[in-house]
């Protein structure tokens, strides 16, 4: 059913109205809306270009309340066949958000012209929804339709042979980047490192990271992420000083990756984990789940158990984050290292968390090494409890 503007637009006060007032998002975006002439919203005949600018940020701001409709909205395409083009790029872009590729689909389909944004636009939907190879599809349809490829679109075609971990693909688009001498912009450098990276080639990722032409902190994050996927954690953090001389300032994914890299690296670096981590939250850097593992890694490893407990503690109360599973194991691995085995199980009791095979198996190991038999014994008993048929129980 094609839906008026005014229906259009209560779908948009009613999202909005959802949003709570704590939400910083909402805010920027209630901001964005009231600065906004009134005829925007009161009069049907008002401009539908800025009703549109507005599908993007609801998109992501409420993915699943607002992915059905997303695809209401498409009347404004159809209802005028001359509508400006990059109107219908924003429908590709708010159905690919939402997860509705299908919707994408016959937006791009029923374009009467096409350009390579158009292209590249639907190819960046089909990677993001994990279908990689649709994406390599409608590439060899863009070439064959006469769209000369952008930097960008090359990038996303090889976003897609690394999900597809097709190494004979991507070195192909390799290949047509420097048989057709591209740039090597952050587009093309990056998509490259990961590329590599992800098929455990380092040294072709960092060789890619190096021709970058100006590269961005998320080329230094591509290039630290390669060293530390393939354990060389070592190098990883010699290319963050690298990266800090250059005077690049590192995001929250490029501290959680050197935070896992000071945990894993040969010298055990724990205490330079604990300064990088409070020098991040004075940097106003918020943690997530991965930047506390990597703290109470390091504080594991250097039997730090106090500051174990205080930083589990303030992820919870400070940062309102509940401790996934991967988190207990972590702390339940401490106390055995030091053989406080009756506290790693008042630990288990006292939080509210129902342990895995995992959990119980780490104990009993550990029960095993110190041979407390009695706290083994109901480990094992618990662990035969979760999987009666495990042979190895």
């Amino acid at each position: 059913m094609i839906l008026n503007l005014h229906q259009c637009i209560s779908e948009f006060k009613h999202l909005i109205s959802e949003k709570s007032d704590t939400d910083p998002f909402g805010w920027k975006f209630k901001n964005k809306v009231g600065g906004l002439p009134r005829s925007t919203f009161n009069d049907e005949r008002g401009d539908k270009v800025r009703i549109f600018l507005l599908c993007l940020p609801l998109a992501r701001m409420h993915k699943q309340k607002f992915g059905f409709r997303s695809t209401d909205c498409s009347w404004a395409y159809y209802e005028n066949s001359n509508t400006r083009r990059f109107v219908a790029m924003t429908l590709i872009n708010v159905n690919a958000k939402c997860g509705s590729m299908e919707n994408a689909q016959k937006v791009f389909d029923n374009l009467l012209r096409r350009n390579v944004v158009s292209w590249t636009t639907l190819m960046t939907g089909y990677v993001q929804n994990s279908h990689p190879e649709i994406a390599i599809q409608i590439f060899q349809e863009m070439l064959e339709a006469g769209a000369y490829p952008t930097n960008y679109t090359l990038g996303t075609a090889l976003n897609a042979c690394s999900s597809l971990y097709s190494v004979m693909l991507g070195k192909q688009f390799h290949a047509y980047i420097i048989k057709y001498q591209i740039d090597f912009d952050t587009s093309v450098g990056n998509a490259l490192c990961s590329f590599y990276s992800k098929l455990g080639n380092l040294e072709s990722a960092i060789k890619a990271f190096q021709r970058i032409r100006e590269k961005n902190v998320i080329s230094w994050t591509a290039v630290i992420s390669a060293c530390g996927d393939n354990r060389e954690a070592t190098r990883g953090l010699r290319f963050f000083a690298e990266m800090l001389t250059e005077d690049i300032i590192p995001n929250e994914f490029t501290l959680t990756r050197v935070l896992s890299l000071c945990c894993f690296s040969q010298h055990g670096q724990s205490q330079q984990v604990l300064q990088l981590f409070e020098d991040m939250r004075l940097a106003g850097v918020r943690p997530n789940q991965i930047t506390f593992m990597g703290v109470l890694s390091a504080c594991s490893h250097a039997g730090m158990v106090k500051e174990a407990l205080n930083y589990f503690e303030m992820m919870q109360k400070v940062y309102k984050i509940r401790p996934v599973m991967d988190l207990f194991a972590c702390l339940i691995d401490m106390f055995g290292r030091l053989g406080q085995l009756n506290e790693a199980f008042d630990f288990i009791k006292k939080n509210d968390f129902e342990p895995n095979g995992f959990i119980w198996s780490l104990l009993m190991a550990e029960c095993r090494s110190h041979e407390n038999l009695e706290l083994g014994f109901y480990a094992a008993e618990q662990l035969l409890k979760l999987k009666p048929k495990d042979t190895e129980t």
